[in-house]
Protein backbone atom coordinates (compact mmCIF):
# COMPACT_ATOMS: atom_id res chain seq x y z
CA UNK A 1 0.00 0.00 0.00
CA UNK A 2 1.28 3.74 -1.09
CA UNK A 3 2.25 5.82 1.72
CA UNK A 4 -0.77 7.98 0.71
CA UNK A 5 -3.30 5.39 1.01
CA UNK A 6 -2.08 4.18 4.16
CA UNK A 7 -1.83 7.50 5.72
CA UNK A 8 -6.01 7.46 4.50
CA UNK A 9 -6.18 4.43 6.16
CA UNK A 10 -4.71 5.49 9.38
CA UNK A 11 -7.06 9.18 9.28
CA UNK A 12 -10.08 6.89 8.35
CA UNK A 13 -9.82 4.47 11.15
CA UNK A 14 -9.31 7.64 14.07
CA UNK A 15 -12.94 8.40 15.32
CA UNK A 16 -14.74 5.33 14.91
CA UNK A 17 -16.95 3.85 17.29
CA UNK A 18 -14.44 1.21 18.55
CA UNK A 19 -14.11 -1.64 21.04
CA UNK A 20 -10.61 -1.06 23.25
CA UNK A 21 -8.33 -2.92 20.97
CA UNK A 22 -8.12 -5.32 18.30
CA UNK A 23 -8.00 -8.83 18.74
CA UNK A 24 -4.90 -10.87 19.41
CA UNK A 25 -3.33 -12.67 16.82
CA UNK A 26 -0.80 -15.65 17.27
CA UNK A 27 1.61 -14.76 20.38
CA UNK A 28 -0.61 -11.18 21.40
CA UNK A 29 -1.94 -10.62 24.25
CA UNK A 30 -5.77 -11.28 24.13
CA UNK A 31 -7.75 -7.53 23.27
CA UNK A 32 -10.71 -6.15 25.38
CA UNK A 33 -13.55 -6.03 24.22
CA UNK A 34 -13.47 -9.85 22.59
CA UNK A 35 -13.60 -13.17 23.24
CA UNK A 36 -10.53 -14.64 21.73
CA UNK A 37 -10.38 -18.38 20.77
CA UNK A 38 -9.17 -20.67 22.97
CA UNK A 39 -5.80 -23.38 22.74
CA UNK A 40 -8.29 -26.09 22.23
CA UNK A 41 -10.30 -24.18 19.41
CA UNK A 42 -9.24 -25.82 16.72
CA UNK A 43 -6.98 -29.60 16.60
CA UNK A 44 -3.26 -28.43 16.38
CA UNK A 45 -3.51 -30.36 12.70
CA UNK A 46 -6.12 -28.11 11.61
CA UNK A 47 -4.64 -24.91 13.18
CA UNK A 48 -1.52 -25.55 11.14
CA UNK A 49 -3.11 -26.42 8.22
CA UNK A 50 -5.38 -22.80 8.38
CA UNK A 51 -2.13 -21.34 9.09
CA UNK A 52 -0.42 -22.70 5.64
CA UNK A 53 -3.48 -21.82 3.80
CA UNK A 54 -4.55 -18.67 4.47
CA UNK A 55 -1.34 -16.60 6.39
CA UNK A 56 -1.24 -15.12 9.98
CA UNK A 57 -4.53 -16.15 11.97
CA UNK A 58 -6.53 -13.98 14.43
CA UNK A 59 -9.53 -15.97 15.49
CA UNK A 60 -12.21 -14.18 18.11
CA UNK A 61 -15.72 -13.39 19.08
CA UNK A 62 -17.10 -9.94 19.85
CA UNK A 63 -18.44 -9.63 23.33
CA UNK A 64 -21.74 -10.44 23.69
CA UNK A 65 -22.15 -11.70 20.06
CA UNK A 66 -22.44 -14.86 18.50
CA UNK A 67 -20.09 -15.13 15.76
CA UNK A 68 -16.95 -16.48 16.14
CA UNK A 69 -14.49 -14.99 13.15
CA UNK A 70 -11.20 -15.96 11.90
CA UNK A 71 -9.34 -13.71 9.78
CA UNK A 72 -6.44 -14.89 7.64
CA UNK A 73 -4.37 -12.18 6.55
CA UNK A 74 -3.01 -14.04 3.22
CA UNK A 75 0.72 -13.83 3.87
CA UNK A 76 2.78 -17.03 4.14
CA UNK A 77 4.30 -17.98 7.28
CA UNK A 78 7.19 -19.81 6.30
CA UNK A 79 8.51 -17.26 3.36
CA UNK A 80 8.52 -13.64 3.85
CA UNK A 81 7.18 -11.85 1.82
CA UNK A 82 4.69 -13.97 -0.50
CA UNK A 83 1.54 -14.68 -0.26
CA UNK A 84 -0.12 -17.94 1.72
CA UNK A 85 -1.72 -20.18 -1.01
CA UNK A 86 -5.03 -19.61 0.16
CA UNK A 87 -5.05 -15.80 0.20
CA UNK A 88 -6.70 -13.84 2.80
CA UNK A 89 -9.67 -14.24 3.98
CA UNK A 90 -12.54 -13.22 6.66
CA UNK A 91 -14.48 -16.49 8.33
CA UNK A 92 -17.71 -16.77 10.09
CA UNK A 93 -19.30 -19.41 12.32
CA UNK A 94 -22.86 -18.18 13.75
CA UNK A 95 -23.42 -19.66 16.61
CA UNK A 96 -27.78 -21.16 17.37
CA UNK A 97 -29.29 -19.23 19.76
CA UNK A 98 -28.55 -20.24 23.41
CA UNK A 99 -26.16 -23.07 21.99
CA UNK A 100 -23.80 -22.74 25.14
CA UNK A 101 -21.57 -25.24 23.98
CA UNK A 102 -20.64 -23.21 20.24
CA UNK A 103 -19.97 -20.09 21.68
CA UNK A 104 -17.55 -21.89 24.48
CA UNK A 105 -14.10 -20.47 23.50
CA UNK A 106 -12.26 -23.51 24.46
CA UNK A 107 -14.93 -26.15 22.80
CA UNK A 108 -13.16 -27.67 19.51
CA UNK A 109 -14.65 -27.17 16.11
CA UNK A 110 -13.63 -28.30 12.33
CA UNK A 111 -13.51 -24.97 10.22
CA UNK A 112 -16.69 -26.54 7.95
CA UNK A 113 -18.92 -24.41 9.85
CA UNK A 114 -17.19 -21.63 8.78
CA UNK A 115 -18.55 -19.41 5.82
CA UNK A 116 -15.54 -17.88 4.09
CA UNK A 117 -15.86 -14.37 2.36
CA UNK A 118 -12.37 -12.73 0.46
CA UNK A 119 -12.03 -9.40 0.38
CA UNK A 120 -12.62 -7.00 -2.61
CA UNK A 121 -9.70 -7.59 -3.99
CA UNK A 122 -9.20 -11.66 -3.69
CA UNK A 123 -5.45 -10.97 -4.43
CA UNK A 124 -4.88 -8.55 -1.50
CA UNK A 125 -1.99 -9.19 0.85
CA UNK A 126 -1.71 -8.43 3.67
CA UNK A 127 -5.28 -8.11 5.37
CA UNK A 128 -5.20 -6.25 8.64
CA UNK A 129 -7.76 -6.06 11.32
CA UNK A 130 -7.75 -2.15 11.64
CA UNK A 131 -10.40 -1.81 14.60
CA UNK A 132 -13.55 -3.26 15.64
CA UNK A 133 -17.03 -0.17 14.93
CA UNK A 134 -19.49 -0.51 16.79
CA UNK A 135 -20.79 -4.30 17.64
CA UNK A 136 -20.43 -5.88 14.03
CA UNK A 137 -18.25 -4.30 11.48
CA UNK A 138 -14.68 -5.13 11.09
CA UNK A 139 -12.62 -2.36 9.37
CA UNK A 140 -9.92 -3.79 7.92
CA UNK A 141 -7.16 -2.20 5.46
CA UNK A 142 -6.94 -4.71 2.31
CA UNK A 143 -3.62 -3.62 0.45
CA UNK A 144 -3.73 -2.27 -2.72
CA UNK A 145 -7.58 -1.36 -2.56
CA UNK A 146 -6.80 0.47 0.90
CA UNK A 147 -9.94 0.66 3.93
CA UNK A 148 -13.03 -1.72 3.76
CA UNK A 149 -15.59 -2.59 6.25
CA UNK A 150 -16.96 -6.00 6.89
CA UNK A 151 -20.46 -6.99 8.86
CA UNK A 152 -20.42 -10.10 10.34
CA UNK A 153 -23.64 -10.44 10.34
CA UNK A 154 -24.79 -9.86 6.53
CA UNK A 155 -21.56 -11.49 5.46
CA UNK A 156 -20.93 -8.21 3.41
CA UNK A 157 -18.05 -5.75 2.72
CA UNK A 158 -18.99 -2.22 2.64
CA UNK A 159 -16.60 0.63 1.97
CA UNK A 160 -14.00 2.14 4.79
CA UNK A 161 -14.29 5.95 4.99
CA UNK A 162 -15.65 7.04 8.06
CA UNK A 163 -18.95 8.40 6.74
CA UNK A 164 -19.52 4.72 5.05
CA UNK A 165 -18.68 3.08 8.62
CA UNK A 166 -21.24 5.03 10.39
CA UNK A 167 -23.99 4.97 7.71
CA UNK A 168 -23.60 0.93 7.97
CA UNK A 169 -23.50 1.50 11.58
CA UNK A 170 -26.94 3.40 11.64
CA UNK A 171 -28.61 1.71 8.94
CA UNK A 172 -27.22 -1.70 7.75
CA UNK A 173 -30.20 -2.62 5.50
CA UNK A 174 -29.67 0.66 3.80
CA UNK A 175 -26.37 1.10 2.30
CA UNK A 176 -25.17 -0.87 -1.13
CA UNK A 177 -22.28 -3.75 -0.33
CA UNK A 178 -19.25 -3.93 -2.63
CA UNK A 179 -18.96 -6.39 -4.84
CA UNK A 180 -16.74 -10.10 -3.91
CA UNK A 181 -16.09 -13.11 -5.26
CA UNK A 182 -18.86 -15.49 -3.81
CA UNK A 183 -18.58 -17.08 0.04
CA UNK A 184 -17.84 -20.85 0.30
CA UNK A 185 -18.03 -22.99 3.16
CA UNK A 186 -14.47 -23.57 5.10
CA UNK A 187 -13.89 -26.99 3.92
CA UNK A 188 -13.97 -25.45 0.07
CA UNK A 189 -11.76 -22.83 0.96
CA UNK A 190 -8.90 -24.91 2.13
CA UNK A 191 -9.35 -26.38 -1.34
CA UNK A 192 -9.10 -23.50 -3.35
CA UNK A 193 -7.29 -20.65 -4.50
CA UNK A 194 -7.80 -16.83 -4.67
CA UNK A 195 -9.63 -15.92 -7.82
CA UNK A 196 -7.30 -13.80 -10.55
CA UNK A 197 -7.32 -10.19 -10.08
CA UNK A 198 -9.75 -7.71 -8.16
CA UNK A 199 -13.30 -7.73 -8.93
CA UNK A 200 -15.23 -4.52 -9.81
CA UNK A 201 -15.73 -3.14 -6.22
CA UNK A 202 -12.04 -2.87 -6.02
CA UNK A 203 -9.32 -1.16 -8.60
CA UNK A 204 -5.93 -0.20 -7.36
Amino acid sequence: MSAAKCKAVQQAARGLPAQDSSPAAAGLSPAAGVINCGAAFFTAAQAKQLMSTFGLISCFRITGQDQWILLGNGMSTSASGLAAPGGAIVAVESCPSGDAACLNPDATRGFSSFVVTRPPDPQARALELQTVAGNSVLVLAAAPCGLFSFDVRSLQWYGGSASAIHALLAHPSGQRPVATAPAMTGAQALGARPPAGPTTGCRP
